[in-house]
């Protein structure tokens, strides 16, 4: 997965950002959880790419890139979540390239930013605890995107998505 929006002064502006759910059979809290302290999302985003070139059978080179991100590596990435409540597995497909989420109306869950260079493999997005207890109830999509008033100047790979949650019981 791709986030963030890059200005190319040869192929223009590109932007990308992704819509996630979890499985309902991943999320469920056991029954003895009486309040959720806190929780996060992990966005882990490739810290390498290997490619092996093949052309010549009897001697194949392996290339390790370093981080895979397209751009300023010292750009500022205003990171967005917001919750849309529509289930994705209601919809045609699983890849649908037109659609622009925002009109759906999305409720604001968090924000935070970083720049590609600063983060070690992962970004780090806290969710706000209130929000947590309703996320397991309604198990609605998240819409993980960049501020749409700021052209961040970069784009990354993401590898994965973990939700991580503290609880009490």
């Amino acid at each position: 997965m791709l986030l963030g929006s890059y200005d190319d002064p040869v192929f223009g502006n590109a932007k990308a950002d992704f819509l996630l759910q979890f499985p309902p059979v991943s999320i469920k809290l056991p029954l003895f959880v009486s309040s959720i302290d806190s929780g996060y999302l992990v966005l882990k985003y490739q810290t390498k790419i290997m490619a092996v070139d093949t052309v010549d059978d009897a001697l194949d080179t392996t290339y390790t890139f370093p981080r895979v991100y397209y751009g300023d590596s010292n750009a500022f990435f205003p990171v967005q979540v917001y919750e849309i409540r529509q289930n994705i597995n209601n919809w045609d497909t699983n890849y649908i390239p037109q659609l622009d989420p925002m009109t759906f109306n999305p409720d604001f869950v968090t924000g935070t930013s970083f720049t590609p260079k600063s983060a070690e493999d992962s970004l780090v997005i806290h969710l706000p605890a209130d929000y947590l207890w309703n996320y397991f109830q309604s198990n609605h999509p998240l819409f993980i995107t960049i501020d749409p008033n700021y052209t961040c100047g970069g784009l990354i790979n993401i590898n994965s998505v973990q939700m991580y949650i503290k609880y009490s019981v």
